[in-house]
């Protein structure tokens, strides 16, 4: 099992959060690796939802609800972080498949993996096979040839990799475009706040989370066993 979510888990070299140190980073895959669930939620704890990459920490945190066998806490979880953050749609849907199939849901496990399925693309190939570069290439040329682009998945990707490699203001860019081509999509504004948040413009970033409330979007990922995150 821990190799599993580990394949999935680490398959992309999308950064993980800012607010972390490099020791912080490296127990993650320990933490993992040792089932460790106290010393992950503590690393999770310290990314605040403001920040973009907050969502990274809550993907994992649904992953070693899978690991501890807390299939419906690792269900729910992914499918928050699926909606609020669709770079991880893919690796959230291979999550709630697995889930669902130690739970015995068969029938609900294929489903769930034939979504991710089909929202894989050459771009997720490249992340995992640690290609940044051609992945951020691929997403530009394809937003480029596709001005009208309407999967979340491409922009949320594109995005996250951009403001990963330091280039926020580019990032926020590709966010402006998604906001113009998909204004009821919560996971836009929200994605855009956090751009917004990380440049230092705190009331635009306000607006954009006040708006993900009025769409019906999450700007953090409370859960039934989480205490409640205040953004």
């Amino acid at each position: 099992m821990k190799n599993l979510m580990l394949v999935f888990l680490l398959s992309s070299s999308i950064a993980v959060a800012q607010s972390l140190t490099p020791d912080d980073r490296e127990m993650i895959a320990n933490a993992i690796m040792a089932g460790d669930t106290n010393v992950f939620l503590r690393l999770a704890d310290k990314c605040p939802p403001d920040d973009n990459q907050y969502w990274d920490l809550q993907f994992f945190k649904a992953a070693m609800f899978c690991e501890t066998q807390q299939y419906s806490q690792a269900i729910e979880l992914f499918s928050i972080v699926k909606d609020a953050a669709p770079a991880y749609a893919i690796r959230s849907y291979q999550g709630i498949s697995v889930a669902k199939d130690k739970l015995g849901d068969k029938a609900g496990a294929d489903s769930a993996l034939k979504a991710s399925k089909e929202l894989a693309d050459e771009g997720t190939r490249m992340m995992r096979a640690g290609n940044d570069k051609g992945a951020i290439k691929y997403y530009s040329d394809y937003l480029a040839a596709n001005p009208t682009c309407s999967n979340a998945v491409v922009y949320a990707s594109l995005a996250n990799l951009l403001e990963a490699h330091g280039q926020a203001h580019e990032a926020l860019a590709i966010c402006e475009k998604w906001v113009k081509t998909m204004p009821e999509c919560p996971a836009a504004f929200r994605q855009r706040g956090g751009v917004k948040w990380k440049l230092g413009d705190k009331a635009g970033a306000q607006a954009d989370f006040d708006k993900v409330k009025r769409l019906g979007g999450r700007v953090d990922a409370k859960g039934p066993t989480d205490e409640t995150l205040a953004y």
